[in-house]
């Protein structure tokens, strides 16, 4: 199997708004969440399929079912490729299994899509997770000075300034907040993108894509 890197699109297919720190940042942001959401359903829906279809296999009854869950891993692959372009880069397709129900389950491309499908949202939390952390970090801190006097303050809570040693000041305390605040905001774009290589690369690992000349 040959792979190739990813790369940015040149042409008209490239969204002008992805030129820009801001657009990337947001269609990077919406790529995160939607892969994990969607390949979350969708690990569940051919798990399902899978147990069942494979347990029933025997009396040829789970066959239909195996086949639909191969047909779903598989429009999951693609549904993968148009995700990466919608952000602006050209990935290779994943290979094409072959054709009739037979062909198909013997295929090892239908088994490397239902290795996507179930493998990805147990590693694609992972980069979702540190990307929201990031935007939740950027948000919280610097709108912590108009929320964080309706917080709870009892005799053993403590924030962090109070965890720094800078004692419990409010005004010091929105203003350490608010340097948490813009580190995040600076550091964003930066988090953001290398959550979505990680995101990117292993999808493309787990699903065997390959230059569409060369499957």
């Amino acid at each position: 199997m040959t792979t190739t890197s990813l790369k940015p699109l040149t042409g008209p297919a490239a969204a002008p708004g992805l030129l820009s720190t801001r657009g990337r940042l947001a269609a990077e942001t919406r790529y995160l969440v939607s892969a994990f959401v969607c390949t979350m359903a969708a690990g569940l829906a051919v798990a399902a399929l899978l147990t069942v279809g494979l347990t029933l296999a025997v009396l040829w009854i789970g066959v239909p079912l195996v086949l639909l869950a191969a047909g779903l891993a598989r429009r999951q692959g693609q549904a993968e490729i148009a995700r990466q372009r919608g952000i602006g880069l050209d990935p290779p397709t994943p290979a094409t299994p072959r054709p009739g129900a037979r062909g198909a389950l013997a295929d090892p491309a239908t088994w490397r899509g239902v290795r996507y499908v179930l493998l990805q949202p147990l590693l694609g939390w992972i980069p979702a997770g540190v990307a929201l952390t990031w935007w939740a970090a950027a948000a919280g801190g610097l709108s912590w000075s108009l929320w964080g006097w309706a917080l709870p303050n009892g005799k053993d809570d403590q924030n962090l300034p109070e965890l720094l040693g800078l004692g419990d000041n409010y005004l010091v305390a929105a203003g350490c907040y608010l340097v948490v605040g813009a580190a995040a905001v600076v550091s964003l774009p930066a988090v953001t993108s290398a959550m979505t290589r990680l995101t990117t690369r292993t999808a493309r690992a787990l699903l065997g894509a390959v230059p569409a000349g060369q499957q």
